[in-house]
């Protein structure tokens, strides 16, 4: 898409440090798509045939965090992190006014809630929430990697009741 046709406009530069990120997110999917299919390609598995596997994992568990960094530096590149503003207020005056309607006791809980969506934007507060998906992804890895670790013993030990249980 050229310049000219974009229906948007960027106010900030890209944070470099979170391009790294982003950067380093996409190599380690890359590398885990191509052992991924070096892994179908040595298992004769064809092609487009889902594969459940520590590689596949991975990137499935990376996705999560690469889709929260991609949107936080594009709203966070934009006037009021673009369409945040028009996004919230049709949720206010449309979903929610429509739960209220018919449960009047949740206006209270939901007004709370729905205040809070400007506290996740806050940069200091979105600074922590960076933090915070990195450690549930540093978890996440590590837990497929224990899962599989465990599969892995249980089919060379042929221990059956570690080969069927869901760790």
């Amino acid at each position: 898409m050229n310049e000219k046709n974009k229906s948007y406009t960027r106010l900030h530069e890209y944070d470099k440090n979170q391009l790294d990120r982003i950067t380093n997110l996409l190599k380690l999917q890359g590398i885990c798509f191509y052992q991924q299919d070096l892994l179908m390609e040595t298992c004769n598995i064809q092609p487009n045939t889902m594969l459940k596997s520590f590689f596949n994992h991975v990137i499935q568990v990376s996705d999560v965090l690469l889709t929260w960094q991609l949107f936080d530096e594009l709203t966070a590149s934009l006037d009021n992190r673009g369409g945040i503003t028009d996004l919230k207020s049709y949720l206010c005056n449309n979903q929610i006014q429509k739960i209220i309607q018919n449960n009047p006791d949740l206006e209270m809980p939901l007004a709370l809630a729905f205040r809070s969506i400007d506290g996740v934007l806050n940069v200091e507060y979105t600074d922590f929430l960076n933090g915070s998906q990195y450690q549930s992804f540093f978890v996440n890895v590590f837990s497929a990697f224990e899962y599989w670790t465990c599969k892995f013993f249980g089919a060379v030990s042929n221990d059956e009741e570690i080969l069927n249980s869901k760790i």
